[in-house]
């Protein structure tokens, strides 16, 4: 399972039966969960679902959708209206495609459920600043069989920097783009070779990250994405790097009257090529 399916998993999970408002109790049914994670250049989209009560039974993975909602989003004196995708119930977008992400704003979420006032607030984060790698192209050689002790390549390591003064949070994700996998080293098999070929740091307040080259499964071009994302995204990140869901602690929230995460990020992107020696 990859790591952004665990993360849509893992909101709609809850540890507890009930959720406490301003005026009593809600019961488990009552309790919506809100998936939203926006972005520069990209179209706001919400999905709202319901929770997965957690037991050690637990079995299934998919919550179920809510649909018939009145969902806006407003960003300063505007207001806009977001509609259900016919073909994805419970995912909500703004049709007119007016509604435009932008860095530095700040855009509140609001609909209603059970009588009750949903809002989630995030303030979309700079784009990441002076991001750099100190190689975009690295050779290795082919390890078979044949290739013995000697055929082991060089430990390289590729320095990523970029400016980091306040210690924000980012997220760095390294992604194969190739169609088909050419993998460097045949001796072994790899089982999943789509986890095998992406992979991402932890939420980083550093400005810095080092990539090895035997981090490296398969020849071909990668793209590498820095996004500089919000306390409450890289919460989330250390939420789901529990080992199980036994013992799993209730992802933090920061929607009003409900459950999941309301958030945003912003990206850059570097490229790489892993081409054979």
């Amino acid at each position: 399972m990859n790591k952004i399916f665990r993360l849509v998993v893992l909101l709609a999970f809850l540890m507890i039966g009930c959720q406490e408002n301003g005026e009593g109790t809600l019961s488990i049914e009552q309790v919506v969960v809100v998936e939203s994670f926006l972005a520069p250049g990209h179209p706001a989209s919400i999905k709202l679902s319901s929770v997965i009560p957690f037991t050690t039974d637990t079995t299934t993975e998919i919550a179920d959708a809510i649909s018939g909602m009145e969902v806006s989003i407003s960003v300063g004196d505007l207001n806009y209206n977001l509609v259900e995708m016919t073909d994805t119930p419970g995912t909500y977008e703004e049709p007119t495609k007016r509604l435009v992400i932008e860095e530095g704003e700040t855009y509140q979420l609001q609909f209603t459920y059970f009588d009750q006032e949903v809002i989630g607030t995030t303030q979309v984060p700079s784009k990441p600043a002076n991001f750099e790698i100190s190689d975009t192209l690295i050779k290795l050689p082919r390890i078979t069989e044949d290739s013995g002790p000697g055929g082991m390549p060089s430990m390289t390591e590729i320095e990523i920097i970029w400016d980091n003064d306040e210690s924000d949070y980012y997220l760095l994700t390294i992604q194969y783009m190739e169609e088909e996998y050419d993998t460097i080293n045949t001796v072994f098999e790899i089982e999943d070779a789509e986890a095998a070929a992406n992979f991402s740091s932890q939420p980083l307040q550093v400005n810095f990250y080092s990539i090895r080259s035997m981090q490296f499964s398969f020849f071909g071009r990668y793209q590498i994405v820095l996004s500089h994302i919000n306390p409450e995204y890289a919460s989330l990140f250390e939420t789901l790097n529990q080992s199980s869901l036994e013992g799993l602690t209730e992802p933090e929230s920061n929607v009003i009257n409900g459950k999941g995460i309301f958030t945003s990020y912003n990206s850059d992107t570097l490229w790489i090529d892993v081409l054979e020696e």
